[in-house]
């Protein structure tokens, strides 16, 4: 039934086992789809716009936060079980990474991917707009007795990053639930050196059919999945590139759910 079919849906939307949070950000003065005419989103539900159609962020900040609060216990429980694509992401984030680098985690969830990597890194920061999720994944910390981890309920456009030396920034599963991907794709790349690192895991929901598409509407309506931008590989790679940044590898990774994993390097 149609019910069953839009669950089916919102189990797609998840980050490989798990939903990712989205990074909402505040002051941007356009969303993506009046940034890049070819940037198309999915259906936004019950969002006031401005006279451009933008999307108000206020209102986008308040929904966004409390749709993933109130799945961060259910995100955290499939997060946790560890599929074969959750590990593949992280061996194949690990085989790039240093001690010497430090690394931010954007739209960290309950912190699973930013626990696992630390081992291998130097710190790891990770951030998110949810503060039930980050009280997760701080107790998750504790728990486990990681101590190169911190946590922090923000955005990526807090300018208390700025001072923290990144080398490194992870973006698994997060820039389709962005409001202006360019703004945030520039942010990241402010955030870099020279050199610096950027690995990003997308769902592209734009190389979904129209039906999908369609199906991803109306589970927004019935609130069990969040605003979601449908892009293409091809507009991910040129937001990307067009951030100034060096793509060194780009490829499907989970073609189920039209995942692309693209690495670049800040020019």
């Amino acid at each position: 039934g149609s019910a069953s079919s839009l669950e089916r849906v919102s189990g797609q939307l998840r980050r490989n086992e798990g939903l990712q949070p989205a990074i909402v950000l505040p002051g941007c003065a356009r969303s993506a789809a009046a940034a890049e005419p070819g940037v198309r989103w999915a259906a936004l539900p019950n969002f006031a716009t401005d006279e451009c159609g933008s999307v108000l962020t206020e209102g986008a900040e308040r929904v966004t936060a409390e749709f993933w609060d109130k799945r961060a216990k259910k995100y955290d429980d499939e997060i946790r079980k560890h599929g074969a694509v959750y590990v593949q992401s992280i061996e194949s984030a690990k085989s790039l990474l240093s001690i010497a680098d430090v690394a931010l985690d954007l739209g960290c969830g309950s912190g699973e991917y930013s626990l696992d990597i630390a081992p291998v890194v130097r710190h790891i920061h990770g951030i998110d707009t949810s503060t039930n999720m980050i009280a997760l994944a701080t107790a998750k910390a504790s728990d486990r007795s990681v101590d190169n981890v911190s946590f922090h309920a923000v955005d990526i456009f807090a300018r208390s990053l700025d001072t923290h030396g990144y080398t490194v920034v992870l973006a698994f599963s997060v820039l389709h639930l962005v409001e202006d991907i360019r703004a945030v794709v520039r942010r990241v790349h402010e955030l870099l050196p020279t050199g610096g690192l950027f690995i990003s895991e997308t769902p592209c929901l734009g190389e979904r059919g129209s039906l999908f598409r369609l199906l991803v509407s109306l589970a927004q309506k019935v609130k069990i999945a969040p605003p979601i931008l449908s892009l293409t590989v091809a507009e991910l790679r040129a937001e990307i590139a067009g951030a100034g940044f060096a793509i060194t590898e780009s490829e499907p990774w989970d073609r189920k759910n039209a995942v692309h994993r693209i690495v670049a390097r800040k020019r």
